[in-house]
């Protein structure tokens, strides 16, 4: 009979132990959907990120090859009256659509993040945007910094669980 109680007893910690590391791993499987969400929602702003490079890089370029063709047009037109105002009607031209893609961009980001810009595209909009795209690529860098930490803490439970000669099959 004593024998009896004591497999009783042990049976009945094993289920506690047993109940316990489930609960801890429940607790764990949450933990890595939610990382997983998070991760998911880091990925799409980090590809919005780069669609916006993308579309500013092209940008510059094309505006490069353009000051390139100006530059020499002006020198081809000695700079005569009629060719500085065929000059200024390009440059003019050129402007409004750079300023119209840049208008796309940010408003495009606005719409992004929920927000709608009531001005015209500015300096200091462009250097927040950039602002915030450094902090959206710190904030990737710290989750993955704690996913990692809270893979090291479920690696050491289970290392603990292993080496208390417990161990838990699913």
């Amino acid at each position: 009979m004593n024998a009896f109680l004591e497999q009783a007893t042990q049976v009945r910690e094993w289920e506690a132990l047993i109940l316990a590391n489930a609960t801890r791993v429940n607790d764990l499987r949450n933990t890595c959907d939610a990382v997983a969400a998070k991760q998911s929602l880091v990925s799409h702003g980090v590809d919005a990120i780069q669609e916006q490079q993308t579309r500013l890089l092209s940008l510059l370029d094309r505006l490069e090859l353009e000051t390139d063709k100006i530059t020499v047009k002006s020198t081809q037109d000695h700079m005569t009256r009629e060719g500085a105002s065929r000059l200024a009607e390009e440059i003019d031209s050129q402007l409004n659509e750079i300023a119209e893609l840049l208008n796309d961009t940010i408003h495009a980001t606005a719409q992004q993040n929920e927000k709608q810009l009531k001005n015209k595209p500015s300096l200091r909009e462009l250097a927040r945007l950039v602002d915030l795209q450094v902090s959206a690529l710190e904030w990737v860098d710290k989750g993955a910094k704690e996913l990692e930490g809270q893979l090291i803490e479920a690696s050491d439970c289970l290392a603990q669980a292993k080496q208390g000669g417990r161990s838990v099959g699913y």
